[in-house]
């Protein structure tokens, strides 16, 4: 009796990361190829918040990956909060397009003043304001999130509301450290 061939390794990735985006899992995802080569992908809330692949990250572990022509080895989806870094990655729907595309589709330079604002980096955003302002910060970020598409315009928005241009600086590079 034959053995069933294990499914291709990016449309099986491709459709576990699909799933736990659905579900708005939280964790990371462990998948090896046929050939014993990890990637690890980390969701928050199912957005994918890190990705790596043969000790590289990010956008240069997503290049690597779409040109995986290998079959799925093994995976596992531990739940709970994602304890690794959180990088800069284009939005989780983009990203599993671009891992299904394969290659000869680059993905794009993503900017860090650029990123989305996901649920992750307003809560950046808020804890390094609320360092500088104190409680008040929440406030001001509630009533920032509607009115902004970037971080950017969110840095450059809440930056006006510090007295000190000094501030400003710290507060825009202590948010773009802790999401790059």
């Amino acid at each position: 009796m034959a053995e069933p061939t294990p499914p291709a390794f990016l449309p099986f990735v491709v459709e576990e990361l699909r799933r736990l985006h659905r579900e708005r899992r939280s964790g990371t995802l462990f998948a090896t190829t046929m050939n014993s080569r990890l990637a690890q992908f980390g969701l928050d809330h199912g957005e994918v918040v890190f990705l790596s692949f043969q000790n590289s990250q990010g956008l240069e572990a997503l290049e690597i990956l779409q040109e995986q022509q290998t079959e799925a080895g093994v995976s596992r989806f531990a739940e709970g909060r994602h304890r690794g870094p959180r990088l800069l990655l284009p939005p989780t729907e983009e990203l599993l397009n671009l891992l299904q595309a394969g290659p000869g589709h680059p993905p794009p330079v993503t900017q860090p003043g650029a990123a989305t604002l996901t649920h992750h980096v307003k809560v950046v955003v808020e804890q390094e304001l609320t360092e500088i302002i104190g409680p008040i910060a929440g406030m001001l970020c509630r009533d920032l999130w509607g009115s902004v598409e970037s971080l950017d315009e969110a840095l450059t928005v809440l930056g006006k509301e510090l007295p000190d241009p000094a501030q400003v600086e710290g507060f825009r590079q202590n948010v773009i450290r802790r999401l790059g």
